[in-house]
């Protein structure tokens, strides 16, 4: 009596790289084969055949043990497998944020751009930053500092429609990148929205902060031929405003 058992991960037939273990009694014909699907595309196949002599079951059921042995752990490596692709993703997508805000960060909004430079699609940018930042710094702390931009994150987050991109750049500076073409009322329109949902005070603990903004746009091929010259259009309508308002404030008192 024999039998014959081969365990391998990957499709079938069978490569000698891809054999987990196999079992080899007498020469043996007419194999029958099982395939086992796992998670994340792999594929599990095990093979039993039987000689023409008979079968001996004392045989027959220790083989199949070790297989199903096999399958269990096997099974288990191909969850690891998927576990740490999956983690992998994760940690991807990690490094196109920013951890404090949850916002996409600076190398997300340097690739889109390049992409939309390559595609010659129009878009829109609008930068902004938070006034009187390094005050805040400077009176309360760097943890005080860091709660207000993870709040004014939020805040433009959920000011911005989804098929609109919001990034933090760097420091207090965040930006809006609006693919397609739109005509300078709907900025307009959307830059006092965002005024009206983040420039709010907010409390944190007995602190109680107010929030200025700076902003700007600029828009692709309206107002630069490339992008850099995009983003200096907005930057300088950015700053201009900056002086705006501070001449204002100085005004009111």
């Amino acid at each position: 009596a024999g039998y014959q058992f081969c365990f391998y991960a990957g499709s079938y037939p069978a490569l000698p790289e891809n054999i987990l273990a196999s079992s080899d009694y007498r020469p043996l014909k007419d194999p029958v084969s099982y395939p086992l699907k796992l998670s994340g595309g792999y594929e599990i196949m095990l093979g039993i055949a039987m000689s023409n002599s008979g079968i001996d079951m004392q045989e027959l059921i220790l083989g199949a043990g070790i297989a199903f042995v096999l399958t269990i752990l096997t099974t288990i490596a191909g969850w690891g497998i998927e576990g740490a692709r999956r983690r992998g993703k994760e940690l991807e997508d990690l490094s196109y944020r920013d951890h404090l805000t949850g916002l996409l960060n600076k190398r997300s909004y340097t690739e889109y751009l390049e992409e939309l430079a390559k595609k010659k699609s129009p878009y829109g940018i609008i930068y902004m930053d938070v006034n009187d930042f390094k005050t805040v710094n400077d009176v309360y702390g760097h943890e005080t500092g860091d709660i207000l931009l993870s709040v004014v994150g939020k805040r433009l987050a959920n000011s911005v429609k989804d098929k609109d991109r919001s990034f933090r750049i760097g420091g207090d500076e965040f930006t809006v990148i609006i693919a397609g073409d739109q005509q300078k009322s709907f900025y307009n329109d959307m830059i006092k929205r965002i005024r009206l949902n983040v420039a709010r005070p907010i409390g944190i603990g007995k602190i109680q902060l107010n929030i200025y903004l700076s902003v700007g746009f600029a828009r692709y091929p309206e107002d630069g031929k490339t992008s850099e010259e995009i983003i200096k259009k907005a930057d300088d309508a950015m700053y201009y405003d900056k002086r705006l308002t501070k001449a204002r404030r100085l005004q009111n008192g």
